[in-house]
């Protein structure tokens, strides 16, 4: 008994420190619950397709990545970057609004698509895409990473 009277005001700043941080990790994840509830209701959900390739506007190659939204609520400032192999890639969307369509409607008639500067004589690169948007929910950011391949081109008869 002497020594909690001792250290009793440590041992009460102590319970206090831990109660205020078990009311902030509550409070955060009240947060958290709220917020992506609101993203369930009001948020866009842009989504990339899958890559083609296409002329480039320098005349060389370029990567086009389609980008749909699939929910009715648009993508306001929609940007869109892209790395190959670890350089910034030239090209892509900034400060676009992607209008969606929702389930019932085709994702072409809802999408956007931008254009990346392929590097000459890459043929196999690892491409890093990531877009950022805002909505009803807040402002979100979203990643993609793969490797990507140029396809062979078929040569003609008799060659």
């Amino acid at each position: 008994m002497d020594w909690l009277d001792t250290h009793q005001g440590t041992v009460t700043a102590a319970g206090a420190a831990v109660l205020a941080l078990v009311l902030l990790l509550l409070a955060v994840a009240l947060w958290r619950t709220l917020r992506q509830g609101r993203t369930a209701l009001v948020g866009a959900r842009p989504v990339p397709r899958p890559p083609e390739f296409g002329p480039g506007a320098d005349g060389g190659l370029a990567i086009v990545v389609p980008v749909a939204n699939t929910s009715p609520w648009p993508a306001q400032d929609l940007a869109v970057r892209a790395r190959i192999d670890g350089r910034t890639a030239a090209g892509g969307l900034e400060g676009v609004t992607l209008f969606g369509g929702g389930p019932g409607v085709p994702l072409s008639a809802a999408a956007c698509r931008p254009a990346f500067a392929w590097p000459m004589g890459v043929l196999d690169a690892s491409v890093d895409l990531r877009w950022s948007w805002r909505d009803g929910g807040g402002r979100h950011r979203a990643r993609w990473q793969g490797r990507v391949r140029v396809p062979e081109q078929v040569l003609p008869p008799g060659a």
